[in-house]
């Protein structure tokens, strides 16, 4: 037997006794290696201190902590609710999926008392929803892939200034491009305003009637 193994087989055994001295090796033992029933302990370099345990032909293995902090090497799955009393950091890809393919929540926000402040939202059709409600827990911005979208709230576009008294502020250019558009069916009790390709400026009131927004070139 070469030293690697006698020492391998020196740190094993069959269960972890009160005030056992057993050492710790510097890697991790293979399927192959352990018996069945044994357990060890070992300690890869930048890694937490692990327990290995061969139960059934299937090698096992557990993290152990020496500040409270958890390693996980690879996949976690949590089938009921995950509980988070500080701060989700990722320094990776985080990826939540949703519970089936029918209408449902992907992940939701909420705040001490339980409202939802915000969340993310599948529809039957597969689209994506964010939500962003306010304090009366009425959903203040709605954003998805289709369908439309809308913000139930002033809006400004190109600064973090104040809201002004409009409900939309252009804060950065301060103009607004319009694509060439046909006249448009009308909407009772709304105006709307639109170019066409003859590069004049319309408006249309709610009864439909289009007026040519008259300009002076001279």
């Amino acid at each position: 037997m070469n030293r690697d193994l006698r020492r391998l087989q020196n740190i094993k055994e069959a269960s972890v006794a009160s005030g056992d001295t057993k050492g710790v090796a510097s890697h991790a033992p293979s399927n192959q290696s352990m018996k069945e029933g044994e357990q060890v302990f070992a300690q890869e370099g930048n890694k937490p201190l692990a327990l290995y345990k061969k139960n059934k032909g299937s090698l096992w293995k557990v993290a152990l902590s020496a500040n409270g902090n958890q390693y996980i090497e690879r996949d976690l799955d949590v089938k009921g609710k995950t509980i988070i009393g500080g701060t989700v950091v990722s320094k990776g890809l985080f990826t939540v999926y949703a519970t089936d393919d029918t209408s449902a929540w992907i992940a939701k926000f909420l705040d001490s008392g339980g409202n939802t402040v915000a969340g993310f939202y599948q529809d039957s059709d597969g689209d994506g929803t964010l939500y962003i409600y306010d304090s009366s827990n009425n959903a203040d911005v709605l954003l998805r892939g289709q369908d439309g979208s809308y913000f139930n709230n002033r809006v400004t576009i190109g600064s973090t200034s104040a809201y002004s008294n409009a409900d939309l502020t252009l804060d950065r250019g301060g103009y607004l491009m319009i694509k060439e558009t046909s006249t448009p069916t009308a909407d009772t009790n709304y105006g709307k305003v639109y170019t066409k390709n003859d590069n004049k400026l319309y408006f249309q009131d709610g009864a439909g009637s289009e007026h040519e927004i008259a300009y002076n070139d001279g």
